[in-house]
């Protein structure tokens, strides 16, 4: 996230302990105090506070980030060992992986549509969280050290601006509903079964919505320099 020039009222606002922090609902600007949860004056939405500078509670709360994300890393690849689904018909049993639905996609000559699946369903979840995993090491490594006190690798904005991008391409969401829509379509015509493969992939979910809770780009980029924050 690119920094921006302060204003006077901005500096200002820093000297005092606050930021300005705009609303994703209504865009009205804010004045919260970092650490302590704030609602916007004008539509009562809860606002984004900043979590930022090194301590023992930021290494704390990116020790948990860690382990979730571990365990996403987990289901990511059961999700490519396992089968998601089971369907028995007539005597014949069909099973399919993550991966293994965009080789079939391709085998059958829907190049485009094998293409779209493999990158939003496997490549972007996985640099993803490959990218905010390696984001989590490192702020937890400055937290814990001495090296806080020096400016932050080189390596860390590209991979944070990595984790950023890659989060508008991730659609395992998608993916889980439109199972979902075909279990109850197909149920009617043959022996459906729920694979293990399916139950990793939203346990994969409900970890990664749980490790963006603890930490978010915004406070990943407070963490690692507040003066890196964009006020709005």
């Amino acid at each position: 996230m690119p920094a921006t020039a302060p204003t006077p009222a901005a500096k200002a606002t820093r000297a005092s302990g606050s930021w300005l922090v705009g609303c994703e609902l209504c865009d009205a600007l804010n004045q919260v105090q970092a650490d302590q949860p704030a609602t916007c004056w004008r539509c009562e939405s809860p606002l984004h506070t900043l979590h930022h500078g090194a301590s023992a509670e930021s290494a704390s709360r990116l020790s948990g980030v860690i382990a979730l994300l571990t365990a996403a890393w987990v289901c990511i690849i059961a999700t490519h060992l396992e089968p998601m689904v089971s369907l028995a018909l007539r005597g014949l049993e069909s099973s399919v992986t993550l991966s293994g639905a965009a080789v079939v996609l391709w085998q059958q000559g829907k190049l485009a549509l094998s293409a779209a699946l493999f990158i939003t369903t496997v490549i972007a979840p996985a640099t993803e969280m490959a990218a905010m995993l390696l984001v989590a090491v490192a702020l937890w490594w400055r937290a814990r050290s001495p090296a806080a006190l020096r400016p932050p690798p080189r390596w860390l904005g590209p991979v944070l601006h990595l984790w950023q991008g890659m989060r508008d391409w991730n659609m395992t969401e998608i993916l889980v509903l439109g199972t979902a829509v075909a279990l109850v379509k197909l149920g009617q015509l043959a022996t459906l079964v729920v694979g293990p493969g399916l139950v990793a992939l939203m346990a994969f979910m409900a970890l990664r919505l749980a490790a963006l809770r603890l930490l978010s780009p915004v406070d990943a980029w407070a963490l690692l320099d507040p003066r890196e924050v964009r006020l709005r």
